[in-house]
């Protein structure tokens, strides 16, 4: 009757949903490789440091590999991509310190239970 069509209509319709939801997830993790291959791509024509001495110093340089040239300024897209790279370097330390410490103390825990129950 109408209440089984209606409720079949509201599953379809859920299901549509859900489909819509899984295609623009994957559509995203496609977009986000790209634009790391994109970043990487930059990274590999161009690098970055910081001058340690001379009336530069702290300045940040950049280096062109295809033409070995070094100089203060780079073209935007370039300093944006290793800015963002940088990031993500320091992100991902930061994540691997903590990760390292969380498992540090979950060890030292777990020895401090031992000793106070006795179990070694």
């Amino acid at each position: 009757g109408p209440v089984k069509a209606w409720v079949k209509e509201q599953k379809q319709k859920m299901h549509a949903a859900r489909q819509a939801e899984l295609r623009k997830q994957v559509q995203s993790e496609q977009e986000q490789a790209a634009h790391q291959e994109a970043l990487h791509d930059i990274a590999r024509d161009w690098g970055s440091g910081v001058a340690g001495s001379g009336p530069d110093a702290g300045r940040r340089y950049y280096v062109n590999y295809a033409t070995g040239r070094t100089a203060f300024d780079a073209p935007a897209y370039v300093k944006h991509a290793l800015q963002q790279l940088r990031t993500e370097q320091r992100e991902e330390e930061k994540m691997r310190v903590e990760r390292d410490a969380a498992l540090y103390k979950e060890g030292f825990q777990a020895a401090q239970r031992a000793d106070v129950t006795g179990t070694a």
